[in-house]
């Protein structure tokens, strides 16, 4: 076997058919670090955490939020798509996002504010102004403020969410009946 090799001006000489393999198994391993050093399930990047997460709709919210830890999900990439999305409204964002001073991911509005109305019976509404936004779609409501705090309003129930806390506090409006008789009379 060692026959085969060839000694020339201190270079080792190997046969074609063993460099070959040699150049294979570089090869292959050179993808396989690859693929191992790239590997991530989920296909959103959060913006904040610089992470891949997995997100999920919150049922009580209507946000978007990272589907192992319930946080929610701000601003963040679809790798599959390549969109720039605002977790709390869904809204493709692209182009219009940039990093305040203090790190913060921001959405710019497009002028000093923005505003769209979805033509229809059940019209829906969204307002961004600044920090803040509200939404809008028949008996649900979703409100937050410069400070981070949400107010989710549907129908009789009602969700208050502290900005810095993340505290849920629900009230359900028992006395619905009399709201309305109110409102007729």
């Amino acid at each position: 076997m060692w026959g085969s090799f060839l000694w020339s001006d201190n270079c080792l000489v190997l046969p074609k058919k063993i460099k070959m393999k040699i150049s294979g198994f570089l090869a292959g391993f050179a993808v396989i670090m690859l693929m191992v050093s790239c590997k991530h399930n989920a296909r959103f990047l959060d913006l904040y955490s610089n992470k891949y997460v997995d997100v999920k709709k919150d049922s009580i919210t209507g946000q978007m939020v990272n589907a192992k830890t319930g946080v929610p999900v701000e601003v963040y990439v679809d790798t599959k798509t390549h969109d720039t999305v605002y977790g709390a409204t869904g809204e493709t964002v692209n182009g219009r996002v940039y990093k305040s001073s203090e790190g913060q991911w921001l959405i710019k509005p497009e002028g000093d504010e923005y505003k769209e109305k979805s033509e229809g019976e059940n019209s829906a509404k969204i307002k961004i102004e600044g920090d803040k936004y509200k939404y809008k779609d028949g008996n649900y409501t979703i409100k937050k403020k410069t400070d981070g705090d949400i107010k989710i309003e549907n129908g009789r129930t009602q969700t208050k969410i502290d900005g810095k806390t993340g505290e849920r506090t629900v009230k359900k409006d028992h006395n619905f009946a009399d709201k309305v008789k109110n409102i007729l009379n």
